[in-house]
């Protein structure tokens, strides 16, 4: 039999449904940051909801969940807070030198104590992704009440608020060595849940040469592999990690739809020909990357999504639009398709 092909798998929504983590958590973040950060008043869970986030996302260009709440944040601000509180915006530019996250918030919460403003009360009159009309450059203008710069500990609040929902009270002090400002709970990481059966994980990695690609930090990433069992499985990961790493050395964006996390998975693995190798993921961009890094690429809806069959058809056509020669629902039919080539 000749070489196994390549096979390289997204995580999220792939081999983890996230459903009731990344997804539930982005839509979380950005209610309590509105709240807890923007001082805004009666919202409820239907002021954003997860058919708000799945339209966003799909939009493309915002794989990676952080980037898709800072968007979530601020198309809302520029719809119901930015030009009304025109005044204080100087006033929250202002606070943004502060250096500590603790006093970053305190410093928020004085501001806007102390300043004429208005609630976002009439948010969810309109769901959020009726009015999203696409990303906002820089260029164009952010809103100057999303505070997403720097990192966790220097300023990004944003990241703070999705980072200790995520990992909950214990895992945000192991990972950032400070206790939460904003939730101590139960992270949703652990609302996660393995959509293969790890036996076919096991066949699957019999037939081909397994690997990931995922916009995950590998803490984390490494973090659901062992909690599921499945490491060994997998050859190489590439992460979100090794995006940055190379963005900060070449000065240019380097996420999907751009092919590099396909290609550094590749070269890892020592592919030297990219025919033969194959690319799962379940966001049209993925399709792009994988058409992108000249390799098949193919789609998941996991038919396991608690969503209406009509939602199911319209995410699969548009991976077909997308690129995507195939779409699965379920791990039966990956194993089934990989019987035929291999």
């Amino acid at each position: 039999m000749s070489e196994k092909p390549l096979l390289i798998l997204d995580m999220d929504g792939v081999i983890v449904d996230v459903t009731g983590s990344y997804r539930e958590v982005v839509r979380r973040t950005v209610l309590c940051y509105l709240s807890e950060v923007i001082g805004a008043d009666g919202l409820s869970r239907e002021s954003v909801t997860l058919g708000d986030i799945a339209a966003v996302k799909n939009s493309g260009g915002l794989n990676n969940d952080w980037e898709l709440t800072y968007e979530l944040i601020d198309t809302v601000l520029g719809r119901y807070f930015d030009r009304e509180n025109a005044p204080i915006a100087g006033r929250f530019r202002a606070v943004r030198e502060a250096e500590d996250d603790k006093e970053l918030l305190s410093m928020c919460r004085s501001v806007l104590a102390s300043s004429n403003r208005r609630s976002l009360t009439r948010l969810g009159e309109t769901p959020v992704s009726r009015f999203y009309s696409g990303r906002r450059s820089l260029s164009s203008g952010r809103s100057p009440f999303l505070l997403n710069g720097g990192d966790v500990k220097s300023g990004n609040l944003a990241k703070r608020i999705f980072q200790e929902l995520y990992l909950g009270k214990d895992l945000f002090y192991n990972t950032y060595g400070e206790d939460p400002l904003f939730y101590d709970g139960t992270g949703y990481v652990m609302e996660e849940t393995l959509i293969p059966r790890r036996a076919q994980l096991e066949e699957l990695s019999r037939r081909c040469k397994l690997a990931i690609a995922t916009g995950r930090p590998r803490s984390e990433a490494v973090y659901a592999l062992e909690r599921f069992g499945i490491t060994r499985m997998f050859a190489v990961l590439v992460t979100e990690d090794d995006v940055m790493e190379e963005e900060r050395l070449s000065g240019s964006s380097l996420r999907k739809p751009h092919p590099f996390m396909l290609e550094r998975c590749l070269e890892r693995c020592g592919c030297t020909a990219h025919a033969g190798s194959f690319y799962v993921g379940d966001m049209p961009d993925d399709m792009i990357a994988g058409k992108r890094a000249n390799m098949m690429p193919l789609g998941f809806v996991y038919e396991g999504l608690d969503i209406s069959e009509d939602d199911k058809k319209a995410h699969r056509t548009l991976l077909v639009q997308n690129g995507a020669r195939k779409v699965f629902g379920n791990y039966g039919e990956i194993l089934r398709f990989f019987g035929s080539v291999t």
